[in-house]
């Protein structure tokens, strides 16, 4: 049974809270009772209860960009024109590496690509889990051409879901990405730095002894040149049989991390952990597992085939390498 916009008269699906097309209330929503009035970017529980205002606290951050999103998304499709040149960047970049990608297709249910966004979103709220952000965002992917989508954004620690669902004919098509984003390795910035000071100190060494012969007096100049030369062969030596093999490996490095500024907008890649820890990929699980049966959950709620969302065959353990380097 749909519930009619007294604003707008549109016909939303049975159980929601506002409406997709305005954002009024409506009458006979969802018992997570939800306000969204335009120019507002925040939610509030109908009731209070145990846990309403960790409820508030979350739905208040939960979806920021709702209004500017639905505007986008009144007409849902596989994508939008694909407009100009693009500059190869991918679409998950500056959210970190892309580890899993999964996706489901209802034969057709097309029409309800709108509803079953907004029952995602609400069942999300309702879960509460802790150090859960979700909002909705626009990503673009600028390879030969620049093409946007909606998605719904689930980001908990290091690891972020990103879920699609559009109109793929007469069909709805439902995919869910997920990325990782480590924090900074303290050994890898160690190692860089011991990189560095392999390579600029002498240098420095041979600046200081430039500068100490050039001050000198003319009593003492010749031996001030000796020993700048001497500084000068050692430090040549240096270089050739250490120094150099580092500076090449930090132009390596630094030519690997600009290709992944271009592409991932992520220029401090390189010091970052490639290898996930077991709490790590058991927070991915969990994050996996936990949108899955969201999404089953809120195509058992809008009477959709909820039979079609199953695992991957590869389960939900995320590898532990998540890069070569």
């Amino acid at each position: 049974m749909s519930i009619h916009c007294p604003r707008c008269t549109y016909d939303n699906p049975d159980q929601s809270s506002f409406c997709i097309r305005c954002g009024a209330t409506l009458q006979g929503g969802s018992a997570y009772n939800q306000t969204f009035t335009p120019g507002q970017t925040s939610f509030a529980t109908g009731s209070p209860g145990p846990g309403a205002q960790q409820q508030q606290a979350f739905a208040a951050q939960a979806v920021p960009n709702l209004q500017a999103s639905q505007a986008a998304t009144s007409s849902v499709a596989l994508a939008p024109p694909a407009q100009g040149l693009g500059s190869f960047r991918r679409a998950f970049a500056g959210h970190g590496t892309l580890i899993k990608h999964h996706s489901w297709l209802l034969n057709g249910q097309q029409s309800n690509a709108l509803a079953v966004r907004q029952a995602i979103m609400e069942k999300i709220g309702q879960r509460n889990l802790d150090n859960l952000s979700l909002m909705q965002q626009n990503l673009t992917d600028q390879s030969v051409v620049e093409e946007r989508r909606d998605y719904i954004k689930v980001k908990r620690k290091v690891a972020t879901m990103f879920i699609y669902v559009a109109r793929a004919g007469q069909d709805l098509y439902i995919s869910r990405a997920t990325t990782v984003l480590p924090a900074f390795s303290m050994l890898r910035i160690i190692v860089l730095g011991l990189i560095l000071l392999g390579i600029f100190l002498p240098l420095c060494n041979i600046i200081a002894g430039v500068s100490s012969a050039s001050s000198a007096s003319s009593g003492y100049a010749n031996a001030a040149a000796t020993a700048t030369g001497t500084v000068l062969a050692l430090w040549g030596v240096f270089m050739f049989f250490f120094g150099l093999p580092l500076l090449w490996l930090l132009l390596l490095a630094l030519g690997r991390s600009i290709t992944s500024f271009i592409l991932d907008k992520d220029l401090w890649v390189l010091l970052r952990p490639n290898r996930l820890t077991e709490f790590q990929r058991d927070d991915i699980a969990l994050l996996e597992h936990e949108t899955d049966d969201i999404i089953k959950d809120a195509l058992k709620q809008l009477n959709l085939d909820a039979d079609k969302i199953v695992p991957p065959t590869d389960g939900y353990q995320a590898k532990s390498r998540i890069r070569l380097i």
